[in-house]
């Protein structure tokens, strides 16, 4: 075993769980193994803190009524509403951050609690944000599409350099494809990735892809188009294959197609962070207790990688939602927004797939959702496929960041529902 395998999983069976970096948005969630039950995972030492009202950057109520207070006073759980403080506490959440979105505006944005070593949260605090890596990959490579730089439908296998897929059950006729692997649907394998206790331990992609880090090579497990499987891997595949096509690093990538039109000015890829990034960002913790080592190591950037903050999110899914409006002045361009929230497969539990978001129906969508999971943080987005209205939650907690961003997300959709 490497050694930063073995240091991946001390720090995560330190705190009893194992995880792994993956989101598929349905109700049961991704594979979770545990070494023990998730209930006994360690209490946070302290308190969130919440003393007065949730600091706000842009407190423009939606309707008259300030969401950030609905969510703080009346959170939504399954056994009725509580206090957003009491609710973090029980589930040992450090701190959480929250962006709203109406009509391709961000209403509100606030945060609430503060980093697992006390350092106040903020709005523009930077934490990983796992799986949601994968639809702000997904629309640099549908960008790319619609600029003509690469064919989704085309086979990668003629496109690849750098990695030579395995023979599976793939064929000619049926080949894996990039539209495949967005949607989920390419038949690929491992659905997560645990990252590195030390960046220096990181593999290359194509080291990642060769099954040459703490996870299986990629390859292909079942017939393309057969059936739903989740996986990470076919994401990093698509992120190699965009690379191999243009020629261009993938970081760069996503930045001209993606972060730089959003306005993602705090979002970037990195195995680690310089001083001044590091100061702005938050630790992971697992059940509230920060990481020995801060947090992982992820060089799988399409699959898991991105570092950003709420505040950066929030300027995304303005910017997505305004495209699904059908506004030029979009992230993409209105018909490529559609696109990554068409239907593309079944997938039982959840919905449907599409390129690079879930959605809630096949045959008759009204909502889109991607969440992630990296050892020591969550995040999840949602938001209406008429561009109508957009949530984005960050935590720096796992497991019970899972918990709390679907509850102030059903919140705050409950409020603007009862608003309309």
């Amino acid at each position: 075993m490497p050694n930063g395998h073995r240091r991946s999983l001390a720090v995560v069976l330190t705190a009893g769980l194992l995880v792994a970096a993956c989101g598929d948005g349905s109700s049961a969630e991704a594979p979770v193994e545990t070494s023990v039950p998730t209930t006994q995972a360690p209490t946070t030492t302290a308190s969130p803190t919440t003393t007065g009202s949730p600091a706000s950057t842009t407190p423009s109520p939606v309707d008259g009524v300030a969401v950030e207070d609905v969510v703080g006073t009346a959170l939504q759980t399954a056994s009725g509403t509580t206090a957003l403080a009491d609710r973090m506490v029980e589930l040992n959440v450090p701190g959480v951050a929250v962006a709203v979105v109406v009509d391709g505006s961000v209403v509100t944005s606030f945060a609430v609690g503060s980093t697992p070593t006390g350092q106040p949260m903020a709005t523009d605090t930077i934490v990983q944000v796992a799986s949601v890596s994968k639809p702000v990959a997904a629309l640099t490579a549908l960008s790319l599409a619609a600029s003509g730089a690469i064919d989704l439908d085309a086979d990668v296998e003629t496109a690849l350099t750098s990695y030579t897929l395995p023979a599976g059950a793939q064929t000619g006729d049926n080949p894996v494809t990039i539209s495949g692997l967005l949607a989920h649907g390419a038949g690929t394998n491992v659905d997560g990735y645990l990252g590195y206790a030390e960046a220096t331990d990181a593999p290359t992609r194509p080291e990642v892809l060769a099954g040459g880090g703490n996870a299986a090579a990629v390859s292909v497990v079942q017939p393309p188009g057969s059936s739903f499987l989740y996986s990470g891997g076919g994401y990093e595949l698509m992120a190699q294959t965009l690379v191999d096509i243009t020629g261009q690093d993938f970081a760069s990538l996503v930045a001209r197609a993606v972060l730089e039109p959003a306005g993602m000015d705090d979002s970037f890829y990195a195995l680690e962070l310089d001083d001044s990034r590091a100061v702005q960002a938050s630790e992971g913790s697992i059940g509230g207790q920060a990481l020995d080592n801060r947090w992982q190591a992820h060089p799988e950037q399409a699959a898991a990688g991105l570092w950003t903050t709420v505040d950066d999110l929030g300027a995304l899914l303005a910017a997505f939602s305004r495209s699904l409006l059908g506004d030029d002045s979009g992230v993409v361009a209105p018909a490529t927004a559609r696109l990554a929230v068409t239907p593309t497969l079944s997938a039982e539990g959840i919905g449907a797939t599409a390129q690079g978001f879930f959605v809630d129906d096949f045959e008759s969508p009204t909502r889109w959702f991607h969440n992630g999971r990296n050892i020591g943080y969550t995040a999840e987005i949602a938001g209406a496929i008429d561009g109508s209205y957009a949530v984005a939650v960050v935590t720096n907690s796992f497991p019970g960041g899972t918990d709390l961003a679907r509850e102030i997300i059903a919140t705050v959709e409950a409020t603007i529902e009862d608003l309309s």
